[in-house]
This record gives C-alpha cells, structure tokens and sequence, in this order.
C-alpha cells in the first residue's frame, strides 16, 4: 500500500502543472492563514502560464538552463581565482571587502562588483594612478577582469537567451508553416489535396479536408472514447487501437492517406 501511495505521488509529482497550481495554492494558504498577505504577490508569476507571449520568454530562459548554470558556476570560478590574486596582492587596496578570507573577497565580488553600473572593481579598489609603483598590475587586473567577465560572460549569456529565442521562433514559424502547408493527421501535402478537390468540385479543399475528413478533433474524441468506455465492452479494433495508442504507436492512423486522394486515383484507372 504504501510503495503504491508513492508511486501514485510520483507520477502526481511529474505533472508540471499539476505541480505549480499546488504551489499556487500553498501560496494562498500561507497567505490567508497565517497573514502574510504580501506572498498574494507570487500569485502574478501565474501570468507566465496563463499568457503564451510571457511562457515563450520563460521557454527561452528554460531551455538553455545547462549551459546558463554551467556558465555561472565558470563566472564563480573566474571570480574566485581573481579574489585570490586580489587577497594575496591587493589586499589593502580593497580596503575592507577583502580583509578575512577568499572566500568573502569572492562573494564581495559578485556583489559589489555587478551592484554597480560598470561590472568591475572600480567601486571596490582605490584609485590607482599612472605615478603609483603598482600601476601596471593595477591596469591588468581591473581591465582583465572587466574583460572577462563583464564583457566575455555576461555576453554569452545574453547570447544563449537571444540564441534561445531564436531557435524558439524558427521552432513556431515552421510548426504553423507546416499546419498550413500539410495535412493535420495524414501529413498528405495541401496541393495535392487542393488539386484531387477541386478536380471533384470542392472549394477550398484543403479546409474542406481538414474539417470534415480527417478532423483532428474527432481523432481527439475517439481517444476519449476509449479513455471513457470499459475495456470489457471494447470491439476487435477499439481494442486494437487502445492498445497501440498506450504502446505510442501511431499506425492505426491513416498516415500518408485520405480516401479523398484515394478515389480520384481510383477514378483515374
């Protein structure tokens, strides 16, 4: 009972959705109940689910999550490494933000280095001056590390959301491009539907084809049909086909045929 009651959970657990509107309702609870009316405010981050512009800004963030993690962990690393130089060589010249450790020089970086306007250490470090003993190391430390990360990393992250949406929009221009050009379920190209319809006198084949041949929608109801209907009264081919569609196999659908096609080449031998 128990292994079962997980495994029921898990499954819960998976569904994405499922998922958010129980946070979304934790939300509320904690909210109401222990008057904390402020957490109602999360209740906007719903607008990313409910909004298709706002859940393609979110995808873009989403789906390049790897190499975004990837790449701050490579920006902490850079930023320790620069930190132990600092601590070791420069300590007094970043004055209180790197006294104790490096570990609190790293994490002074990262904030008070990207707190600024200028990514940099410029708003950490004293002033250095050409007439200072150390200037050539002062240069080449401030400006390498405003290169490299200021410049080098936080471009390639903009680059990885900007690739990101750009994928998604070529992803969405050729999903309508195709819906537009080619049959929902049997995948049969619009101008050879047009062209068998309009052979027979049907205007606007393709619609006529799409809406009452082989309606998308109808296949829909069909699986509900069986979803709905007790495996003990299933017929030879609903049975079939309950069993495919489980197994994700999609042979029983009339892919790459119409009987609409079908007949006019019937016709013409």
């Amino acid at each position: 009972g128990v292994w079962v009651l997980a495994k029921s959970l898990g499954s819960l657990c998976q569904d994405a959705f499922l998922v958010w509107r129980f946070a979304l309702l934790c939300f509320c609870g904690v909210a109401l109940f222990g008057h904390h009316f402020w957490i109602f405010s999360f209740l906007l981050l719903d607008f990313f689910c409910q909004n298709s512009l706002l859940a393609t800004v979110l995808s873009a963030i989403r789906a390049p999550f790897n190499s975004l993690f990837m790449t701050f962990v490579g920006a902490i690393i850079i930023t320790n490494v620069y930190a132990a130089i600092g601590f070791h060589w420069f300590r007094e010249e970043f004055r209180d933000y790197c006294n104790h450790n490096i570990v609190t020089c790293t994490m002074n970086i990262l904030y008070q280095g990207t707190r600024g306007g200028i990514v940099g250490l410029s708003t950490m470090m004293q002033l250095a001056m050409p007439s200072m003993p150390d200037w050539p190391e002062r240069m080449a430390y401030d400006i390498s590390y405003f290169i490299v990360f200021g410049i080098m990393i936080l471009n390639t992250i903009v680059g990885l959301i900007v690739d990101s949406f750009g994928a998604l929009r070529r992803e969405q221009e050729a999903r309508a491009r195709n819906q537009s050009t080619t049959t929902f379920i049997s995948s049969i190209d619009r101008k050879r539907i047009d062209a068998v319809a309009q052979a027979q006198g049907i205007i606007n084949g393709f619609e006529y084809h799409e809406e009452y041949r082989q309606n998308k929608w109808a296949y829909m109801a069909f699986i509900f049909h069986l979803r709905e209907k007790p495996t003990h009264q299933y017929t030879g081919p609903e049975q079939a086909v309950r069993t495919l569609v489980e197994a994700g196999d999609y042979k029983w659908m009339p892919i790459g045929r119409s009987r609409l096609v079908e007949a006019a080449d019937a016709d013409q031998l």
